[in-house]
């Protein structure tokens, strides 16, 4: 697959909207510092999570990876959650542990401007990249024939993305909430 990050996240925002369609979110736990709910499909789990809030912490995990945001100052995260919903990269920004996935169609990218201003270089980068085409031979061969900076070609990975689409589907539920 030739990923940009348009065409990923893209790819992830339509599959998280198809396994959040159905989903119905209950209040689990209230207590002063730490509130819990459910949010999953009526009668299945399939993509169903749990979000724990609590003094600078927003915590999404189930049938979904595991994502951990830290908004270090607020003792009540759900407004800070709710407001910053609309801004993903900033979100995002605050989670532990972020990982990243290599996109093909960006480094190919790369190469093809490159191809512009060094044709020469650019051969040699396409070839050593389509032997594998893996990110360590693609960042390998840039640094050994291009003089410039190697360019950055990820994003947050897959997993980080559908942990953000869940928080998305619990703020849109959250007027709606049901309490056990």
């Amino acid at each position: 697959m030739n990923d940009t990050k348009a065409s990923h996240r893209k790819l992830i925002q339509s599959l998280a909207a198809d396994g959040f369609a159905a989903h119905e979110l209950i209040e689990m736990a209230s207590t002063p510092a730490v509130r819990m709910w459910k949010c999953s499909r009526k009668g299945s789990w399939n993509h169903g999570f749990f979000v724990v809030i609590a003094p600078t912490m927003v915590m999404v995990y189930g049938d979904t990876p595991l994502l951990v945001l830290r908004p270090y100052s607020e003792s009540d995260p759900l407004p800070w959650l709710i407001n910053a919903i609309d801004s993903p990269d900033y979100l995002l920004s605050k989670a532990e542990n972020k990982t990243y996935d290599f996109l093909k169609g960006e480094a190919l990218a790369e190469i093809a401007a490159l191809r512009e201003e060094n044709p020469k270089a650019a051969e040699a980068v396409l070839e050593e990249f389509n032997q594998y085409e893996i990110e360590g031979d693609f960042y390998r061969a840039w640094h050994e024939n291009v003089e410039s900076d190697v360019p950055g070609c990820r994003d947050l990975s897959s997993d980080m993305w559908w942990g953000y689409h869940a928080l998305a589907t619990f703020c849109r539920l959250l007027p709606v909430v049901a309490h056990v």
